[in-house]
């Protein structure tokens, strides 16, 4: 049952890379811009640029956050039986959904994206609380349900960012 959650969980991850059209229009315009853009919001000017980040620019930082982590999804999805590797990847996605929902700002996208990493943050605790013994039905009824949550989130990122 574990692997087919985790498999799950990597799918709903898939799934958000769909903002990779509008994320690379986002990259180019950075790339043209002062290149360090990440440290630049930071400065007063900070409540301004929530207005003016467009979708494109609040999805290339998702894209971004999932795409730094493709590998460990990759290793993840190739050992869903090891519950070592299957646990590194879940928390490294969940420090870089956990940055992205701190550095997006436009509304749309921030939302569906806070909804996002609240999700996938439940469904790995939950599969981390489960590694230990055998799930109860309980257990395994809560992640299917975290899984379907989390599915419909990804598809709403995708959806908003495509």
């Amino acid at each position: 049952m574990i692997p087919t959650l985790a498999v799950l969980a990597a799918a709903g991850l898939f799934a958000l890379t769909g903002c990779a059209g509008p994320a690379d229009t986002a990259s180019d315009k950075e790339s043209t811009g002062s290149g360090s853009s990440s440290q630049e919001p930071t400065t007063e000017a900070s409540e301004p640029a929530e207005e003016d980040q467009s979708v494109e620019e609040a999805c290339a930082i998702a894209n971004e956050a999932v795409s730094s982590v493709q590998g460990d999804l990759n290793d993840a999805m190739a050992n869903p039986t090891d519950a070592a590797i299957v646990t590194s990847a879940m928390e490294k996605v969940n420090v870089q959904l956990t940055g992205a929902v701190e550095e997006i700002t436009n509304p749309e996208v921030e939302t569906a994206i806070t909804t996002f990493q609240t999700q996938f943050a439940s469904l790995s605790d939950q599969l981390v609380a489960i590694q230990s013994g055998t799930p109860t039905q309980e257990q395994v009824t809560a992640l299917q349900a975290s899984a379907t949550e989390l599915q419909a989130s990804a598809t709403e990122m995708a959806e908003i960012c495509s």
